[in-house]
């Protein structure tokens, strides 16, 4: 259980790394439309870097993209 929580915390903390980043580069604070627009790019980039590690047989990288994809599902906003 601690393991999971880990990787739920690596993921919260890189999607507020995110939207630091998001808000300095356009140098006023994000929306709620441009925090989901975040979100969404990095659920599919997950997608992607899973369906690449497979492809190579890379079954290490693949077991960790997907512990990590369902942390970021329950980060998205709920309406």
């Amino acid at each position: 259980m601690r393991f999971c929580e880990e990787f739920r915390l690596a993921t919260l903390r890189m999607h507020s790394a995110q939207d630091k980043q998001f808000e300095v580069g356009k140098r006023q604070e994000s929306t709620m439309e441009d925090v989901l627009t975040l979100r969404v790019k990095a659920a599919e980039q997950r997608r992607e870097s899973i369906e690449a590690a497979e492809k190579f047989d890379r079954s290490e990288m693949a077991d960790n993209e997907n512990l990590i994809s369902p942390s970021l599902a329950s980060s998205f906003p709920s309406n």
